[in-house]
């Protein structure tokens, strides 16, 4: 072929062939194409597609969600194609922000995934093209406000349980479980609380912490199905009030592993979280309470913290709960600079993407469409430097855990 073409995404996270973006922020590459002899063509083209696919035993329905097609080249009046040497071309683009995040699940029968793909191509004569494909993974843009929100006061869950014994009553017990934030963020950690009021003659042995993921596939056709299971579980056996015993508080360290996919709703879709508490009493039932809660993107993280952090300091003072404004070491509001090439919509509230965990089921390893990866010329070899990665780590559960 007397044509190759390859692109890079510039300043972009990477983990291996993936690049990891954010809907709704501006993202830059470049082409690099390599004409070896006169190539006759008709233009140089980008294209951006996000594809969502729902499938189980008698349903399945797919759903293009995303498809931006822009030329970044095309021949001037009285050009007939590319001359021979070597050629680079910037472009960028951004997803709209309310584009659904990088999803892939599998669970018996059911099957479900949200895919982006990056694509370049050489448009030559007689409908024959040279392309070149990267994969995305794609984060979901929540809003700043959106985010101190989830952060404006702690949620609080009471329960309570009556206990009998051979002799009659045996007392009870309520539990009020308390969380900073109903927003949660992969990789980071939390500190919830635990009081209980023990009026009874048994023993709480310690509390239980389930992190829990409902998935609800439909199709278009009014189909649909709902499945709810455990992601993470987490003991804290130093909640171990004995019997008798009053107002006896417990600190909540909850450590959310980096492999939590965040919460979403697209069109056929929807994936949501909850948080289930069980204190387990010792010949007793358990007391089980319930927060739903939303998973955020990773990037959230100094953001979520600063506004709980700030709304804590507010209550211990006395002061009117309010948020705050994004600080340097969360996120500034930062103005975008206008598009050129890829269209899309524009937002003015990023926040930076730290380096954090990776999901945990990514699509296969992608092979470039054209076969092997074209070589790059010596001017251009700087592209094939290594980018800032992402490694998945292994997640080792704090001692106590089941």
């Amino acid at each position: 072929m007397p044509v190759t073409i390859d692109v890079f995404l510039t300043g972009v996270p990477k983990v291996d062939a993936y690049y990891d973006i954010m809907a709704g922020q501006v993202v830059n590459g470049v082409a690099l194409v390599r004409a070896s002899d006169f190539v006759e063509t008709s233009t140089i083209s980008i294209g951006v597609k996000g594809t969502e696919t729902v499938q189980w035993t008698g349903a399945k329905d797919e759903l293009n969600i995303v498809d931006i097609k822009f030329p970044i080249w095309s021949p001037m009046q009285g050009e007939r194609g590319l001359q021979v040497g070597d050629y680079s071309f910037n472009f960028n683009f951004t997803l709209p922000p309310n584009a659904p995040p990088s999803f892939e699940y599998q669970r018996g029968e059911e099957e479900a995934h949200i895919r982006y793909v990056l694509s370049a191509s050489v448009h030559l004569s007689m409908g024959v093209k040279e392309a070149v494909t990267l994969y995305l993974i794609v984060r979901r843009f929540v809003p700043i406000p959106a985010i101190h929100s989830m952060a404006m006061r702690p949620a609080k869950h009471q329960c309570n349980e009556n206990y009998s014994s051979c002799c009659g009553s045996a007392g009870s017990i309520e539990a009020t479980f308390t969380l900073p934030s109903v927003g949660i963020c992969p990789g980071s950690e939390m500190k919830g609380s635990v009081l209980v009021d023990n009026r009874s003659s048994k023993d709480v042995l310690r509390c239980m912490l389930t992190l829990e993921r409902s998935i609800t596939l439909r199709t278009r056709g009014g189909h649909s199905k709902h499945t709810l299971y455990p992601l993470w579980d987490m003991a804290f056996d130093d909640v171990d009030t004995k019997r008798r015993v009053e107002g006896d508080n417990s600190m909540l360290l909850m450590n959310f592993p980096r492999t939590v996919v965040q919460s979403f709703d697209s069109q056929l879709l929807v994936s949501s979280h909850r948080l289930v508490f069980r204190l387990v009493v010792k010949g007793g039932n358990e007391l089980v309470s319930y927060f739903d809660v939303t998973v955020l993107p990773p990037a959230a993280a100094n953001v979520l913290n600063d506004q709980i952090s700030a709304v804590k300091a507010q209550m211990e003072a006395g002061a009117r709960v309010r948020t705050i404004a994004p600080t340097a070491s969360s996120a500034s509001l930062t103005n975008v600079p206008p598009l050129h090439n890829g269209g899309g919509v524009r937002s003015n509230q990023i926040y930076p993407t730290p380096d954090v965990g990776r999901d945990p089921l990514l699509p296969p390893r992608p092979e470039y469409m054209n076969g092997e990866k074209p070589s790059l010329p010596p001017q251009f070899a700087h592209f094939e430097q290594p980018q800032p990665e992402f490694r998945l780590p292994v997640y080792i559960p704090p001692a106590g855990n089941i």
